[in-house]
């Protein structure tokens, strides 16, 4: 809604590790440091969404000086603050997952990470909730895949990632579909190798 892209954190080299928050603005081809007094620690690899309903970013998860985190934030671009949501349950400490918003169940889907997890969560803003789920089929568990919402298929789509750091890689496409709360895994054509990538959907 503010036609802004958010970014926060990352590292450079084995233990600087940034905790600055960042936006680019479209219109003014602008980008600034937005220095919000409270934020996350920031560090490297943790998972960032946009949440359309309530126009936040949500946070969770990542790398950093302290180790693996587990923390879930959200960030108002308008009044730039971050709030430290601390929900009840949450997923364990992991960095490298994959995250996506599906936009038609309103629910932001995590999988996977660097604990080795083959677990899918779910967080309901409305309700500041994480919940665990029991699917009977899933890819295997895995760390630095990328995961997209295709709003067309209403899916969303997971690509890549692997065992270990550094480890196996692969390059299997998934499907997750929130109504049906299945993983399918797809074929069709050849997919990319598995490479460095980032995956978007359009």
């Amino acid at each position: 809604q503010s036609d802004q892209v958010v970014i926060l954190g990352g590292h450079r080299g084995s233990a600087d590790f940034f905790s600055d928050t960042w936006s680019y603005n479209f219109s003014a081809n602008l980008w600034s440091d937005r220095a919000p007094g409270l934020h996350p620690e920031g560090g490297n690899h943790g998972g960032l969404v946009y949440h359309d309903p309530s126009d936040r970013v949500i946070e969770f998860g990542g790398f950093e000086a302290s180790g693996a985190k587990s923390e879930t934030w959200s960030y108002n671009v308008d009044s730039n603050t971050w709030m430290d949501l601390r929900p009840t349950s949450a997923p364990s400490a992991r960095f490298l997952h994959g995250m996506a918003y599906d936009r038609e169940s309103n629910r932001v889907v995590l999988f996977g990470g660097t604990d080795g997890s083959a677990e899918t969560w779910i967080y309901r803003i409305e309700g500041n909730e994480w919940t665990k789920l029991g699917l009977a089929s899933a890819p295997s568990g895995r760390n630095g895949h990328r995961m997209s919402y295709d709003r067309q298929s209403d899916r969303i789509i997971l690509f890549g990632g692997g065992d270990g750091l550094p480890g196996t890689v692969n390059n299997e496409w998934w499907a997750y579909d929130s109504n049906a709360n299945t993983w399918t895994k797809l074929g069709g054509t050849t997919p990319p190798p598995p490479l460095n990538f980032l995956l978007v959907g359009i």
